[in-house]
């Protein structure tokens, strides 16, 4: 193991060194260069201010032969901080690039004819019919001919290794990316002809990185003051966070000062703040501990009983009490069924992943009855 982590090293020093070298050969093939042309130059003016000293005055002369000696450096200096200002302009052509040919969002209309209404939606039912979605016009698709049925209050966990095409599914839902063809239903409405602030208020979603404001615990839980102070504090117990964080604890840019599990608690008490009918779950576990898992995973069960839950998952355990699991490969649905179900079947994509983590049936089995018994209480 040592052997190999010092080849890889010894390689990865190789190339850092063969490009280090690569441009110094290339500054000091330019200097030579421009060093003989100068000289040359010189002795061109040298010979023609020899062969005009009778008629040429000779201060004249010497000025120019001073000016052309100093050419030397100053040719070296202009070439050189020319190359650095060429290369400093890559940032101001990529802001110019970023504001004048990336296309914008589409600007809601206050007086769309396809505003959803004001509770919507009502139950939480989302159909995905033949969904195909790439991130560029040249790219081939990221999702085929999607087709998904998630029932209204249903908790589906979408599984899959990288590049199955996971998080392309949140993407289409939250319309960060217009569909190739195809379409999506909440509640039997199509998102693609609804404003994107109606849609996008609809949803709640705790994504992997989570990010906050300079301020306090309660402007980045109620940023709109839209909340009283009981549902502030409800919240708060709610993700596990009253004993530890207080509403008027100060937050530094980013939540630097908090830990990654408070972080992704606190993000778990500003969505169920919201009380959206559909909650997306994008990995939000993934950077935790065991212990700092296994307590959001018991937050989450209880504040989303009653709610339709997207779980992108990273770890097979934390999605066993799910209702069903979605296996993405290549942009598709290889299988959906509950985790009982999928484990059954010994050739699956699911019982293969489970194997490797050393998931049992009892485990299935054990994280089904505990969900029910807190459902009851």
């Amino acid at each position: 193991m040592h052997a190999g982590f010092n080849s890889k090293l010894l390689s990865g020093l190789d190339r850092m060194n063969g490009a280090s070298f690569a441009t110094v050969a290339i500054q000091r093939w330019l200097s030579m260069r421009q060093d003989a042309l100068t000289n040359l130059s010189l002795a061109v003016l040298g010979a023609l201010i020899i062969l005009n000293r009778h008629t040429h005055n000779p201060a004249v002369s010497g000025v120019a032969l001073s000016l052309m000696i100093n050419a030397i450096q100053v040719i070296q200096v202009v070439v050189r901080e020319w190359a650095e200002v060429e290369s400093a302009m890559n940032a101001t052509e990529r802001l110019n690039a970023y504001a004048s040919t990336i296309p914008l969002e589409e600007e809601d209309s206050a007086t769309s004819t396809h505003k959803p209404p004001q509770d919507w939606p009502t139950t939480g039912e989302v159909i995905l019919t033949d969904v195909c979605m790439r991130y560029r016009p040249d790219l081939p698709d990221s999702l085929h001919r999607l087709n998904l049925h998630v029932r209204a209050g249903e908790h589906v966990a979408i599984v899959g290794r990288t590049g199955a095409g996971k998080s392309s599914i949140i993407n289409a839902l939250f319309r960060f990316n217009a569909l190739s063809s195809g379409r999506i239903e909440i509640d039997g409405l199509d998102i693609a002809q609804m404003p994107l602030r109606s849609l996008r208020r609809a949803l709640a979603i705790v994504p992997q990185e989570t990010d906050f404001f300079s301020g306090t615990v309660r402007s980045n839980l109620d940023p709109f003051g839209q909340y009283t102070e009981g549902e502030l504090v409800q919240a708060l117990g709610d993700a596990h966070l009253d004993k530890t964080v207080s509403l008027a604890d100060a937050v530094q840019t980013g939540g630097s000062n908090l830990s990654v599990g408070q972080r992704q608690l606190l993000a778990l008490a500003r969505v169920m703040l919201r009380k959206s009918r559909i909650l997306v779950f994008d990995e939000a576990t993934s950077s935790l501990d065991t212990d700092t898992d296994e307590l959001v995973q018991v937050a989450m069960r209880k504040s989303t009983q009653d709610k339709t839950v997207l779980c992108i998952a990273h770890r097979l355990r934390t999605v066993l009490w799910y209702d069903r699991v979605c296996v993405m490969d290549s942009g598709m649905i290889v299988e959906l069924a509950s985790p009982a179900e999928l484990w059954d079947n010994p050739e699956g994509y699911f019982r293969m992943m489970c194997d490797q983590a050393g998931v049992t049936r009892g485990m299935i089995e054990s994280a089904g009855i505990d969900n029910e018994i807190e459902a009851v209480e």
